[in-house]
């Protein structure tokens, strides 16, 4: 196991943000009556998330570079 540290200030090179970016880009702007009514858009967002999406959102030379780095691929 190796880890690969991430530059200080940097949310744009966290999969996490970027995913939180995924969701929000798809719920914002709308104004939802209820909560449930949300969960229910959200459900269906995440429903719709398979391993080809999260590499199309997380994906980015900065994480295949230092794997390369790190592992000597």
């Amino acid at each position: 196991m190796a880890f690969i540290f991430l530059p200080p200030c940097s949310p744009e090179l966290n999969p996490a943000e970027k995913m939180w970016r995924h969701f929000k880009d798809r719920v914002s702007m709308i104004a939802y009556n209820t909560i449930e009514m949300l969960q229910q858009q959200l459900s269906l967002i995440y429903a719709q998330i398979n391993n080809d999406t999260i590499k199309s959102i997380c994906g980015n030379l900065f994480y295949k570079q230092t794997f390369r780095d790190v592992f000597n691929v």
